[in-house]
């Protein structure tokens, strides 16, 4: 038999182990032994078989590790390992099979990260790794598999972004993503496999917009799958599945840029990690997930399926059953976003504007009142908007603007992937405080926050969030009136230019506590509530009316201050004995 070189055995329902000492048959070409009930290891002494070019053991029950001495299989081209028990990590040194051509070695247990080194295997075509336990990155160096045609990985639990330079493989038909743990965007330089038909990227913690450079796969029906992701756009031929969030494990925070060059770093043991910097998103995984397939049968197939309630999604639309809300942070959250002097804007109604249907939509909500004794420290102001809906779109929405006032100010915003959306938008104070510092603490005043929400570059909808700052308390400036009139008084009584300069300074005084010119001369020092000359519907309040009240209100007083004075000095001249001249004299001095 050393010269055998074809076998062809499948489907026999063979039982037992493979024999190390077929490693004799140097000859062999092709070895098939698939679909049988064979078990056991591979062999590594069949590793001395350096001409086989096609080896077929799926549909068995095969176990333990894959042979790093294979690596002699220097001309094997098609190498067939599915649907078994195999475990352990991927031989980097397989990187020597040049001509390997096609490996299929999905649904096994095979774990460990995917071997940098197999970049080197130039011919490989078909690469099927989907059903297994493997984790780690995808190696940027696999760029230069410029054969690679047919790739799939899902069903793992492999993490990181998704490498740029595999833009390169320009050859790629069919990429499989999908049921990973991966993160952050779609890379731009992927629109240049123009030979692309089908990219799944599905239950993956992905965001971000679709690229303008995937308009080739955008013309092919379902072409880009992004069900269970936050990958949002506009165009046709995205689908998503009706009812699929993004899976549980990405229940955790993700980061976008903020509108400056603002730096913060938000961690959490129990998650993970983002970095919030402008222009990037960064997302460190602190605990990585694990999973299994069971092997119960034999024999197992693998199959595609796409779900039947698939459908393409139009992201700008905003939904009719849209409920908004200035929610607020759970108690672990926020002390993963704790700022200094951070302030929660929390709306005055639980739930304040429901959708139109419409695109483009315009509202505003009215938060609840902040003090103008917090305002005046300038604190990070915090608004968490939570989106309620049925549909999917939602949780696409990016926070894009935010300006006070109309004019553009820094911010970061913090989402996440809970099965509720919600956007905490941090707005650290601006150098100039939120209110004008010009502005007395005695008056009333409103802060406006603009937020434009916006979903694959379009915008959809404009929150504005108007923050009232209500001055002191009424009971305050009460009290100062009641004392102000007090002083006034006082000043009257005692006579003499310095007191007419002091009730001067008084008027000021409570003209500039009180913020209203009118209050220095309003009701004069006793207020009779005289009106004078009012024009019809005119407010009584207004600063002529007062002024009016007030001069007719002072002349009074004088008058009977005058008659008081006159009587007591008549009194005076008649108890004295002296002449009404020098007794009103007397109380002059």
């Amino acid at each position: 038999m050393s010269k055998m070189t074809t076998l062809v055995l499948n489907a026999n329902s063979l039982v037992g182990s493979l024999p190390a000492e077929w490693s004799n048959l140097r000859a062999m070409v092709g070895l098939q032994l698939q679909s049988n009930q064979l078990s056991g290891t591979l062999p590594n002494e069949w590793s001395s078989m350096s001409n086989l070019r096609m080896l077929c053991v799926q549909f068995n029950s095969l176990i333990g590790t894959l042979p790093s001495s294979w690596a002699n299989m220097t001309q094997i081209s098609s190498l067939l390992l599915y649907s078994n028990g195999l475990t352990g990590a991927l031989p980097s040194s397989w990187s020597s099979m040049k001509e390997l051509v096609t490996s299929w070695a999905f649904s096994n247990s095979v774990t460990g990260s995917l071997p940098a080194s197999w970049s080197s295997m130039s011919k490989l075509t078909v690469l099927y790794l989907q059903g297994n336990s493997l984790n780690g990155t995808l190696p940027s160096s696999w760029s230069n598999m410029s054969s690679m045609m047919d790739l799939e990985l899902n069903q793992n639990s492999l993490v990181g972004t998704l490498p740029p330079s595999w833009g390169n493989m320009s050859k790629m038909t069919t990429l499989v993503l999908k049921a990973n743990s991966l993160t952050g965007s779609l890379p731009e330089s992927w629109g240049l496999m123009s030979t692309l038909q089908r990219l799944a990227t599905d239950n993956n913690c992905l965001h971000g917009p679709v690229p303008d450079a995937y308009r080739a796969i955008l013309r092919v029906p379902s072409g880009l799958s992004t069900c269970a992701t936050r990958i949002r756009s506009g165009g046709g031929n995205v689908t998503v599945c009706s009812g699929t969030p993004a899976p549980r494990y990405c229940d955790r925070l993700t980061s976008h840029s903020g509108s400056s060059s603002l730096s913060r770093t938000i961690s959490t043991s129990i998650t993970d990690s983002a970095s919030l910097t402008q222009g990037t998103t960064t997302i460190s995984t602190a605990s990585q997930l694990s999973s299994s397939i069971s092997l119960g049968s034999t024999r197992r197939t693998w199959t595609h399926s796409v779900s039947a309630t698939s459908s393409t999604w139009n992201c700008t639309m905003i939904p009719a059953d849209l409920t908004v809300s200035l929610a607020p942070l759970l108690s672990t959250t926020a002390e993963m976003l704790s700022f200094e002097s951070a302030v929660m804007i929390l709306s005055a109604l639980p739930t304040w504007w429901r959708g139109n249907g419409l695109q483009q939509a315009t509202s505003t909500v009215s938060a609840r009142p902040l003090s103008r004794i917090v305002m005046k420290t300038s604190p990070t102001l915090v608004i968490n908007l939570t989106f309620t809906s049925a549909a999917l779109v939602v949780d696409r929405w990016v926070v894009s603007n935010v300006t006070l006032s109309g004019q553009v100010i820094p911010y970061w915003t913090v989402t996440s992937w809970n099965t509720v959306p919600w956007s905490a938008i941090i707005l650290p104070a601006p150098p100039g405080g939120w209110i004008d510092a010009n502005t007395p603490v005695l008056t009333d005043a409103t802060i406006f926050l603009a937020v434009t929400m916006t979903c694959d570059g379009s915008p959809v909808l404009s929150i504005g969030v108007v923050v009232p700052a209500p001055g002191a308390s009424l009971e305050l400036v009460s009290q100062v009136t009641a004392a102000g009139g007090y002083s006034q008084i006082a000043s009257v009584l005692a006579g003499g230019a310095s007191s007419g300069s002091s009730l001067g300074r008084v008027m000021a005084m409570r003209s500039m506590v009180l913020c209203d010119a009118d209050s220095a001369v309003g009701g004069g020092v006793i207020d009779l509530g005289v009106v004078l000359c009012a024009a019809a519907g005119a407010p009584t309040g207004s600063g002529s009316v007062a002024a009016r009240s007030a001069i007719v209100s002072n002349v009074v007083l004088v008058c009977v201050v005058a008659c008081v004075l006159l009587a007591a000095s008549a009194a005076w001249s008649r108890c004295a004995n002296v002449s009404v001249r020098r007794a009103l004299c007397v109380f002059c001095v």
